[in-house]
């Protein structure tokens, strides 16, 4: 039996992050990840639902959405990394409970997401990643960047967990730049340039504010 999730296992939908229940930000990034997924892979990815798989554990998924995606809060629940603080509105290290978005939020016109892969400890041998946002905008810019920046991803974190940052100027996906790259949990709040020179993946300026 899967573990039972420490988080009350509700819907809450916010007016200011999705613009309908059913985000189109989703639906991007969906499109995004299920295309370049579908180039590689011998098997076609199945699109499911999180209520579907919510009770189920024993398989490897990539879920997109924070916490109004079941399955993504399973992977926030069991990572080493990072997680969403609700009520400030930012991304926190899981060590420290610090932000790790600093004086970043000042401006209206980016938003923040996150990319985590995780392996979870009732079986190792599965795959976790979520791709989820403060808003609708870092959903689907996270998901862009893992669709584009994959084999960066594999090079640096090889089979290992990780959890990517990253910036997005809203309304647009493609301007998602990368802010923070982590493959051990002590990399979450060191600067980018105090990250070693093995342990470093290059970064992108972040999207400029008008």
């Amino acid at each position: 039996m899967k573990p039972k999730s420490k988080v009350k296992r509700e819907r809450i939908y916010n007016a200011v992050n999705l613009t309908e229940v059913h985000s189109i930000a989703t639906t991007r990034a969906i499109n995004y990840l299920s295309n370049e997924i579908g180039k590689y892979s011998r098997i076609t990815p199945q699109i499911v639902s999180d209520e579907e798989k919510d009770d189920k554990w024993n398989f490897t998924f990539l879920s997109v959405g924070g916490h109004t995606n079941f399955k993504s809060t399973d992977v926030i629940e069991s990572n080493e990394f990072l997680k969403f603080d609700v009520d400030s509105n930012t991304i926190i290290s899981v060590k420290t409970g610090h932000s790790v978005l600093h004086n970043e939020l000042d401006s209206k016109y980016k938003d923040f997401g996150v990319i985590i892969k995780t392996n979870p400890e009732s079986n190792l041998k599965r795959t976790w990643i979520c791709c989820a946002g403060l808003s609708e905008w870092g959903t689907s810019g996270a998901a862009w960047w893992l669709a584009n920046n994959w084999k960066q991803i594999r090079k640096k974190a090889k089979k290992g967990p990780f959890a990517v940052v990253t910036c997005t100027r809203k309304g647009s996906d493609e301007s998602t730049v990368l802010v923070k790259f982590c493959t051990r949990a002590e990399d979450v709040e060191c600067d980018d340039q105090e990250l070693s020179g093995n342990d470093q993946l290059s970064t992108t300026s972040e999207p400029q504010d008008d």
